[in-house]
């Protein structure tokens, strides 16, 4: 297995230690998984995703995204 290094601040060398030590797992396993993780999912760029980062949505503040609640879903016989 190859050995990759690189330079983090202080604030990120915390964060990913604090990571690391919350999961119970090495350094060097949770950046392996983690950067496993972010180059296998979608390859949109931050250009791509920035209108909805920002909020640029098409619902109004009075819109509701959700039926109206009835109690009568069957999913909760």
């Amino acid at each position: 297995m190859s050995t990759l290094s690189f330079h983090a601040d202080q604030n990120l060398e915390k964060e990913v230690r604090q990571q690391a030590r919350s999961r119970k797992i090495p350094v060097s396993r949770y950046l392996k998984e983690t950067i496993a993780q972010a180059l296998s999912s979608t390859g949109k760029t931050g250009a791509e995703v920035a209108g909805f980062l920002k909020g640029a949505g098409t619902l109004s503040p009075s819109e509701s995204v959700l039926p109206p609640w009835t109690g009568t879903d069957r999913h909760l016989g």
